[in-house]
């Protein structure tokens, strides 16, 4: 990406197509996940600061879901240390006739 011009309200840029589409959320401009025949003309609007808050605030609670994550996982290992125990305890004998 590169600064061409500079207007009154801030700045023209040059970016190329494989960058735009990464700037827009993709990963590529063949990114399966794109509208077929996509293509950007002059005048289309990229909302850059919607998408930036957004990975804003996954970074800013990064902590908190990585402390969730392992308070998981500590469920998860007690409940499957559990399982065996509980699996004997509701075990329903079978009956012969």
């Amino acid at each position: 990406m590169k600064i061409a011009a500079q207007t009154e309200k801030g700045f023209l840029i040059a970016v190329e197509t494989e960058e735009l589409y990464r700037l827009i959320g993709f990963y590529s401009c063949y990114d399966q996940k794109k509208p077929r025949n996509h293509e950007f003309k002059i005048g289309d609007e990229i909302q850059v600061s919607a998408m930036y808050q957004q990975l804003y605030n996954l970074a800013e609670k990064q902590s908190k879901l990585t402390k969730i994550a392992a308070e998981l996982r500590i469920v998860a290992d007690v409940l499957e240390l559990r399982d065996p125990v509980i699996a004997k305890l509701t075990e329903v004998p079978e009956v012969k006739f």
